[in-house]
């Protein structure tokens, strides 16, 4: 396993060296750049003058394939640079926006695996049930529904008509002199409306899988006879079933990861979630290359290491899985 995971991590280096380069070459050939950003936010303007030495100081001036060669001799001593937007650390902003982002979404996808778990395994062993015609109708129906779109129902309804939790931010302007206890709960109600629109379409999905992977192992052979032994639905669910059905949610929560570090982008931005997604929004607005890079390679990283584990955990769980 150690040789395989060593092979995996000398493929990813060549895969992450090109993710980057594709970003930096995008970012250099989109519209506009940090001087321009810098004129537009100025009340007079930059003359010509002032533009060109703006963008020398930048080094916009040189080619971009240059640019990319310095910004990747820094990274590789892991120096992102500094941010061309206020001059502070690119990687103690990205130190301070990663843990609601991460620690988000981490609750988020723990909390679908287990309504996955629950309601998926629920209909297939009770299949053709209420719980089963339910869970179908409702995942259909939950998965339609863009995650933005919750979004703004929920801000409308739940934030604004009805008062019910905050939407803004991550904590409450007097959150200072509150006690801990006070603070987590503070923090829960702030997170609760995001962590909804990170959650459902999720849940929606995982459970249409696990429902149907678990309906598929339920039919299969070795259920039967563990039936035939003697024994009784539970044991035959948690010692055979379960986990047969389990291992490829593996590989799909790998496949999903991207996805949820991906749209928190929106969904903070909609909440003020000061989180890696909205940071990643204001380094495009402002043209910030160093901020925008550095949260590229850090999401990338993640990516691939997070595909990595679900490999080698196929190994853990199933012993019939060896990695030469």
């Amino acid at each position: 396993m150690a040789r395989y995971a060593l092979r995996r991590l000398l493929v990813a280096v060549p895969t992450l060296l090109g993710i980057t380069l594709i970003t930096f070459v995008l970012v250099n050939l989109a519209p506009g750049d940090p001087a321009t950003s810098a004129a537009a936010q100025s009340d007079r303007g930059l003359t010509p003058e002032a533009h060109a030495k703006l963008r020398a100081q930048y080094g916009l001036d040189r080619p971009v394939i240059v640019r990319y060669g310095a910004w990747l001799s820094r990274v590789v001593r892991f120096d992102f640079g500094r941010s061309f937007h206020d001059g502070r650390s690119v990687r103690a902003k990205i130190a301070e926006r990663l843990p609601p982002t991460l620690g988000l979404a981490m609750i988020a996808l723990a909390s679908a695996v287990v309504i996955a778990i629950a309601v998926g395994g629920h209909a297939a062993v009770h299949a053709g049930g209420w719980v089963d015609r339910f869970a179908g109708v409702a995942c259909f129906a939950l998965s339609s529904v863009p995650r933005y779109v919750m979004g703004m129902v929920l801000i409308v309804v739940v934030g604004v008509r009805w008062g019910l939790l905050p939407f803004m931010g991550i904590s409450s302007t007097d959150a200072a002199d509150m006690s801990a206890p006070e603070r987590v709960f503070d923090l829960i109600k702030h997170g609760l409306l995001i962590g909804v629109c990170f959650v459902y379409p999720l849940a929606a999905y995982l459970t249409r899988f696990v429902r149907d992977n678990m309906a598929v192992v339920m039919a299969s052979d070795y259920v039967r006879a563990a039936r035939a032994r003697g024994l009784s639905q539970g044991q035959v669910i948690v010692a055979h079933a379960l986990p047969n059905a389990l291992l490829p949610l593996l590989t799909v929560i790998g496949m999903l990861l991207p996805g949820v570090l991906g749209g928190a982008v929106i969904l903070e931005v909609m909440f003020s979630w000061p989180g890696m997604g909205l940071l990643m929004y204001d380094a495009a607005m402002q043209r910030d290359y160093p901020v925008i890079m550095g949260l590229t390679v850090l999401t990338a990283a993640v990516v691939l290491l997070g595909t990595l584990i679900v490999d080698l955990l196929y190994a853990v769980i199933d012993p019939r899985v060896r990695y030469a």
